[in-house]
């Protein structure tokens, strides 16, 4: 539907990573489940003040674990769109959550202690007849550890869009 991301999306992503996962889909590929553990957002790796595919910058990580649930029908949550047009009305729901402490040297030589980031997120899809409806919810924790200092960003977006036809599509985001 969009050529780029919400900005909700950005703020809270986790960009590309060096790291590993494991997943497991069942054969009708009604759920699925992921465990991941990757370079973490210290300094100079993929999320804080770091860049997309750094190597590991120090021993600390980032874990994290979704799983998502077709609700009704059949739905690929990874196209936007109905660009498929789907017959039957089609529903799934995720769910992540992502663990990191991360060496930050502005947190660390102002403090002398780690970045706690936490994250959270839950989405929906619906799509049915070139009709599609996509929103995700997003909250966080950050925290410097053995400190009072905390923040709780928190965002989301929704997004509809209708074929009229296979090459025309409306849409708009929120």
């Amino acid at each position: 539907q969009f050529p780029d991301r919400s900005a909700v999306s950005r703020t809270f992503e986790t960009d590309r990573q060096m790291g590993m996962r494991l997943a497991m889909t069942d054969p009708d590929k009604r759920y699925s489940l992921l465990a991941s553990i990757y370079n973490g957002e210290s300094d100079l790796e993929g999320g804080i003040g770091g860049g997309k595919n750094y190597p590991g910058a120090d021993t600390r990580v980032m874990g994290d674990i979704a799983g998502r649930a077709t609700i009704m029908g059949e739905i690929d949550p990874y196209v936007e769109g109905d660009i498929g047009m789907t017959e039957e009305l089609g529903w799934d729901i995720g769910a992540a959550y992502s663990y990191s402490d991360a060496e930050n040297d502005l947190v660390e030589t102002l403090t002398g202690e780690t970045l706690i980031i936490q994250r959270f997120s839950v989405d929906t899809n619906v799509k049915v007849q070139g009709f599609s409806v996509h929103g995700e919810f997003f909250y966080g924790q950050q925290e410097i550890d053995d400190t009072d200092v905390e923040t709780n960003p928190t965002g989301g977006y929704i997004q509809a869009g209708y074929f009229f036809t296979p090459e025309l599509e409306v849409a708009a985001r929120y």
